[in-house]
C-alpha cells in the first residue's frame, strides 16, 4: 500500500532443530492458474513428487453468476494412488463455507472468504485454508485439485498458491 509505517515491531524465535539440514523439507508456496470450459478435468492446486505435506492454499475463481463452479469437489492423490485418498463435498465445503457462502465474506485463523464481487456475468469468490490440524504428509508424490462444477462442465478461470513443505526425494531415519 501506500501508508507508511513508522512504529512496526516483530519478534522472531527459533530452536535448534536435532534433524540435519539436508535432510530437511523446504517451504513451497506454488503457483497456478487455468481457464477452462467443459473440459472434465480437474484444476490443479498442486502436483508434485519426493515427500512432504501439503498445509493449505489460496485460491481465486471466477465463474457464471449462478455460481455453479462452486460445485466441484476437492480431489488429492497421496504417493501415486489411483483414487483419491480425499474426496470432498464442494468447493464451498472444503472453504468451510458451505451454501455458496450465502452469508457473506468471512475471515478466519484457518478458512474464509474475504472476498466475492458479483458484476454479471461473471461471479468472482477468494478463498483460503490452512491445513494446520489436518495437513496431507506425502512420502513419493502427490496430486491436490479441484472440480469446476460438478463434472468439471462450469467455464471459469481459476488461480491458486499451494503452501507445502518438501524435497525432492524421499529421506526416511531411524530414530533411536
Amino acid at each position: 500500500g501506500a501508508a507508511a509505517f513508522s512504529n512496526l515491531w516483530c519478534e522472531v524465535a527459533y530452536a535448534d532443530n536435532i534433524v540435519p539440514m539436508q535432510e530437511q523439507g523446504w517451504f513451497h508456496a506454488t503457483y497456478n492458474h487455468a481457464a477452462f470450459g467443459d473440459d472434465g478435468r480437474d484444476y490443479v492446486f498442486l502436483e508434485t513428487t519426493g515427500c512432504g505435506t501439503w498445509i493449505g492454499v489460496s485460491h481465486w475463481m471466477i465463474g457464471p453468476g449462478f455460481r455453479g463452479y462452486l460445485e466441484g469437489d476437492e480431489r488429492v492423490y497421496v504417493d501415486g494412488k489411483a483414487t483419491p485418498d480425499i474426496y470432498g463435498t464442494g468447493t464451498e465445503d472444503y472453504y468451510n463455507g458451505g451454501w455458496y457462502f450465502s452469508r457473506g465474506s468471512f475471515t478466519l485463523p484457518t478458512h474464509g472468504s474475504p472476498h466475492h464481487l458479483a458484476i454479471a456475468p461473471d461471479d468472482w469468490t477468494a478463498c483460503y485454508r490452512l491445513h494446520l490440524a489436518d495437513s496431507v504428509p506425502f512420502r513419493s508424490s502427490l496430486r491436490a485439485s479441484i472440480e469446476h462444477g460438478w463434472e468439471n462442465n462450469v467455464s471459469g478461470v481459476y488461480a491458486s498458491v499451494a503452501y507445502w513443505y518438501g524435497r525432492p526425494e524421499p529421506i526416511m531415519r531411524l530414530l533411536g
